[in-house]
């Protein structure tokens, strides 16, 4: 499956975000490896935090239109302006981000354009909830067959396993 790096980036950032929160309450640092930018202020974490509730029910809705709901209400909360740029080198690619409105809002445009996008080019499905009993967690699945129900092996091995100790237990207590 081929994602934009673009693309790839802010629905990856979205995701990370939002488990930052479904993990606990993230420390600045924490916040700050995520979204790549230092300059985000401990006064401005309620902030961050209501963007990273807005961004969790994109993730793992039942069919497009509960994704396209949500994936809207986030859009319509966000300065986007599209624009085409080459800087760097880079071939031309879009920008849709309003540098003037600041850090907090270039993070929404650019986490709920990369999440609308995903959702018209691959589908609710790649936009995924952890299938581990107990786990919260999201992630976007770049899997080529749109596969991956898991956000980590160690939640897609503790599941398997458990199931397969559930069937031996079945199998020999019949």
């Amino acid at each position: 499956m081929q994602f934009s790096h673009y693309t790839e980036n802010g629905a990856a950032t979205a995701a990370d975000l939002v488990n930052l929160f479904v993990d606990g309450t993230p420390t600045l640092e924490q916040v700050h490896a995520v979204v790549g930018d230092t300059r985000i202020r401990a006064d401005e974490m309620p902030a961050v935090a209501a963007l990273a509730a807005d961004l969790a029910p994109v993730f793992g809705a039942d069919d497009v239109s509960v994704a396209m709901k949500a994936v809207n209400a986030l859009l319509e909360k966000t300065p986007i302006q599209p624009h085409v740029s080459d800087h760097d080198g880079e071939p031309p690619h879009l920008h849709y981000v309003v540098e003037e409105a600041g850090r907090l809002a270039c993070l929404a445009a650019h986490t709920a354009m990369s999440l609308a996008i995903t959702l018209c080019d691959h589908g609710p499905q790649r936009l995924c909830r952890c299938a581990a009993e107990g786990c919260e967690r999201v992630f976007v699945d770049t899997s080529r067959n749109a596969s991956r129900r898991f956000c980590c092996e160690a939640h897609a091995n503790r599941t398997h396993v458990a199931r397969h100790r559930s069937r031996k237990r079945t199998a020999t207590s019949a």
